[in-house]
């Protein structure tokens, strides 16, 4: 009686030591400093940046429309004119009739108005769309970068909560096993924890696979390096207060300068310049043309045939307006009413889903404090206390996974609720067009 006492305490002590082990050593894993450098989200934002050709193809268009904006500034190439005329046809001689000349001329057309400088401007604002739609789609490779880097640590972190419970369940089901022996549990205790091994080990596969997965998405972003750098263990949440603080007029002032916006912007000035443009067909178009003509041979006289010089202007007169000059015009016009409702439109749209996404946040960040408040802390302590429960056998093991499966599920939907809100601040600065690095972090704020 005595020896099968000692070995109950035995079992009690080991079952203790085995439990505080692996959370002493879960502790000491989160808590140790990384010696090496780490993918952080920085970096993979920063490398998705430089290696995204749409910015680089979108930076050579403005470059491109600011070198047709000069070309386009200019006069067009004067027009050289060599003849021969009045050339008598049966000798062929250059002498022989007095109206024979060689004619050297030179022409040139000016546009209507202030055709060339408008056309000028309106290649200008092209070039500054270009670069608007180059840092719209930066701020859309920022966001995309860092969600995936998110989704990447989320399932890094779920591995890591899978394989320490698969540790602690395995020295369960070997107490379970020691105290079987002794005839304190029964054999459906095992085959449940063997059970309960084998689906975590699923789960765990799932987990890893899912790692593998976002990796490669990631990658497509930032590189090959995402799939074979080592992510930190932790990482400073983003604070949001700023972006919950805005109003709806003081967001509607921030937003004047959002890349989507401002490329909607330049697109009007281009339709109020195509107006102006269209209203300068109503103006004449017209040239010059000087000449020089030479001629050979003499006079009766005896003199010698004097030469000829020409000046001729021409006028393009715009006489049939209704359906050339007054429609287009009025097209340009309808145009221009069209992207200013555009701009409108885009403005209500970016500030309601600009406070859709932010509620979602705020809903969010409340089930964080629910969790950090409360749910943490019920889950591990009824963990514990059943594993107490478990060691004076007022408990059965089904009950004991329950509480321990319950725990695991509370961690990691807590875990998805960090990401999901980091997540989701990365939308907001897209849709707000702010930047991550002007707006403060809560260090090390992670683990509450």
């Amino acid at each position: 009686m005595l020896q099968r006492r000692k070995k109950h305490n035995s079992i009690r002590l080991l079952i203790a030591i085995s439990f505080w082990s692996t959370c002493l050593f879960s502790s000491f894993t989160q808590s140790s400093p990384d010696s090496q450098a780490k993918w952080d989200v920085q970096t993979a934002v920063a490398m998705a940046v430089q290696r995204d050709q749409v910015i680089q193809q979108l930076a050579k268009q403005a470059l491109a429309a600011s070198e047709k904006a000069i070309s386009t500034n200019q006069l067009p190439d004067p027009t050289l004119n060599l003849s021969a005329k009045n050339l008598p046809t049966d000798t062929f001689d250059f002498d022989q009739e007095t109206m024979t000349q060689l004619v050297v001329g030179i022409s040139q057309m000016f546009p209507a108005g202030d055709s060339l400088k408008i056309r000028r401007d309106i290649q200008e604002q092209q070039g500054a769309i270009f670069s608007q739609q180059a840092e719209l789609r930066k701020l859309s490779i920022i966001k995309m970068a860092r969600q995936g880097w998110y989704e990447v640590f989320y399932w890094l972190k779920a591995v890591e909560i899978l394989e320490k419970d698969k540790a602690l369940f395995e020295k369960l089901l070997k107490i379970t096993q020691s105290m079987y022996s002794v005839g304190r549990k029964q054999q459906h205790d095992i085959i449940r924890a063997e059970l309960e091994i084998g689906r975590l080990q699923e789960r765990l596969v799932l987990a890893k696979h899912n790692v593998k997965v976002y990796q490669e998405q990631l990658a497509r972003w930032s590189g090959e390096d995402a799939l074979f750098q080592h992510w930190p263990a932790d990482f400073a949440r983003e604070n949001a207060n700023t972006l919950l603080s805005y109003s709806r007029q003081e967001l509607a002032s921030i937003l004047k300068n959002h890349p989507l916006l401002q490329a909607i912007d330049k697109t009007t000035n281009q339709k109020q310049l195509t107006v102006k443009l269209n209203e300068q067909s109503y103006q004449p178009q017209w040239g010059i043309d000087i000449s020089y003509a030479y001629r050979d041979g003499e006079n009766i006289n005896g003199g010698n045939r004097a030469d000829f010089a020409s000046a001729m202007i021409n006028v393009q007169l715009p006489l049939f307006q209704a359906n050339r000059q007054d429609k287009s015009l009025s097209a340009s016009r309808y145009e221009l009413e069209a992207q200013r409702h555009h701009h409108i439109d885009a403005l209500r749209h970016q500030i309601a889903e600009f406070y859709a996404e932010r509620m979602r946040l705020i809903d969010i960040q409340a089930r964080i404090s629910l969790y950090q408040q409360q749910l943490l802390q019920q889950s591990s302590q009824q963990a514990r206390s059943t594993l107490t429960a478990y060691e004076a056998d007022t408990t059965d093991f089904a009950e004991l996974m329950r509480a321990y499966l319950t725990d695991q599920q509370t961690q990691l939907a807590y875990q998805r609720l960090i990401i999901d809100e980091q997540k989701q601040v990365a939308t907001l600065h897209f849709l707000a067009g702010t930047d991550h690095q002007k707006i403060g972090h809560q260090k090390g704020a992670y683990y509450e």
